[in-house]
């Protein structure tokens, strides 16, 4: 499993559990273990980090998915008709006029009779 996090807290944590002993001693202790860790608890963090073969992954989604997306496309060797780019590149910005001008609020009622 994936995550992808704007918090570092989530590697250390990730760190503390697949790395060190840490974890274990302040459990043996009964102690929570984000005292003998020095990071702030988050139950999703802590779940995720606990995860076999989970994947930390630091930074601004929106600048990490469109390169995840680009290196998977040319793996798979396919070509993808939409790519997203960071909003603050000219491509992002051009993506986020268009969609601005063209995407329009879901009709709930049209939806539900359709």
């Amino acid at each position: 499993m994936l995550r992808i996090d704007l918090d570092p807290n989530l590697k250390k944590a990730h760190d503390f559990e697949n790395e060190s002993s840490i974890v274990q001693e302040a459990i043996n202790k009964g102690m929570p273990k984000t005292k003998l860790m020095n990071i702030p608890f988050r139950m999703e963090m802590s779940g995720f980090a606990r995860l076999e073969k989970s994947i930390p992954v630091i930074g601004d989604i929106g600048i990490i998915w469109p390169v995840m997306a680009y290196l998977i496309e040319k793996k798979l060797g396919v070509s993808l008709d939409f790519m997203s780019y960071p909003q603050q590149s000219d491509e992002g910005k051009k993506m986020r006029e268009w969609i601005v001008e063209h995407i329009q609020p879901i009709n709930k009622e049209k939806l539900f009779t359709a």
